[in-house]
């Protein structure tokens, strides 16, 4: 896949992305311009959006999976991976700053698309899915962050009072250790430990390597700064309830049997919402079901293809 950067742009300046043209499943080069558009632009693309701390890179072998007869896009969120545009924790108030900026992605791609996401990529997915229903023919919401209707007033009073802090993700976020000598230093902190224990070596490698920049030591720096994953774990949510009852394209929900960030009330109420949801529990996965099952996701992604295509 390609890494290409956002120059110019009112809004996405300084935006990373990664990008595999269609029938090219090959090539790591670097560029700083837009893929050119062909005469193919109205065919629809995928655009994969990734989860809280995470970035495009972590990806990259899931992607290895997707048939190559599909544009892939996978946007550095702000804060994230390659993307250095600005990233002010204190104007970060809710997950409606992600949403904003996958909007202004898609409108700049000015083709049809099929929005898939990992975790708060996927929740950020459903509501620009509703926002968008001209541009997005389909969703597909791998372990998406879709709480219960009745938590969104408990997580609207932890925003409006600042005491995001008390949300464990929040404090563990912060106090991650953000510096490391080398990048092999870092693959092996993280190999076989925590929410990586179910992560091969390869996805830690990606995830390293996407996910930090040199710093000043020598070293390498985290490029998701541990205060900026901390408070997007602490604005956790983006009231998503309103936004799935406007849904009128198809839907995929891959969830794990292990640790899922989708309550069983709500995969209920969506099912009730859209009676031709395609669930999947995914048996002896957990959160972390594109790491440990990149094939089936891969199935999902193109039976969601082949339902616009026909």
């Amino acid at each position: 896949m390609e890494r290409l950067y956002i120059k110019t742009h009112p809004h996405l300046e300084n935006f990373s992305y990664l990008y595999r043209a269609k029938n090219n499943s090959s090539g790591d080069d670097k560029g700083n311009q837009k893929p050119a558009h062909g005469s193919d632009q109205s065919s629809i693309a995928l655009v994969f959006s990734h989860a809280t701390g995470f970035n495009a890179q972590t990806y990259r072998q899931l992607f290895k999976q997707i048939d190559p007869s599909i544009d892939i896009y996978a946007l550095d969120q702000r804060g994230h991976g390659l993307t250095s545009a600005k990233a002010n924790i204190h104007e970060l108030k809710s997950w409606s700053t992600y949403e904003n900026d996958l909007i202004e992605f898609i409108n700049w791609l000015d083709r049809p698309v099929i929005l898939a996401g990992h975790s708060m990529g996927g929740a950020v997915s459903t509501k620009v899915a509703a926002l968008k229903p001209d541009r997005v023919k389909a969703l597909v919401l791998l372990e998406p962050v879709i709480m219960p209707a009745m938590i969104d007033p408990v997580m609207g009073i932890i925003r409006k009072f600042n005491l995001g802090q008390l949300i464990p993700l929040a404090s563990s976020a912060k106090n991650r250790r953000a510096s490391f000598s080398s990048l092999d230093e870092a693959i092996e902190n993280y190999t076989n430990k925590g929410a990586f224990k179910s992560w091969s070596r390869t996805w830690i490698e990606d995830y390293v390597i996407g996910g930090s920049v040199k710093n000043s030591q020598g070293g390498i720096s985290l490029s998701c700064k541990p205060e900026w994953e901390a408070k997007t774990f602490s604005v956790s949510g983006n009231k998503p309830w309103s936004a799935i009852k406007k849904l009128n394209c198809p839907i995929t929900v891959v969830k794990g049997d292990v640790g899922s960030s989708i309550h069983p009330l709500a995969v209920s109420r969506l099912k009730k919402y859209h009676p031709d949801l395609d669930y999947t529990l995914m048996k002896n996965s957990s959160h972390f079901l594109p790491m440990e099952r990149p094939d089936q996701v891969a199935i999902k992604i193109h039976d969601a293809f082949a339902k616009v295509r026909n």
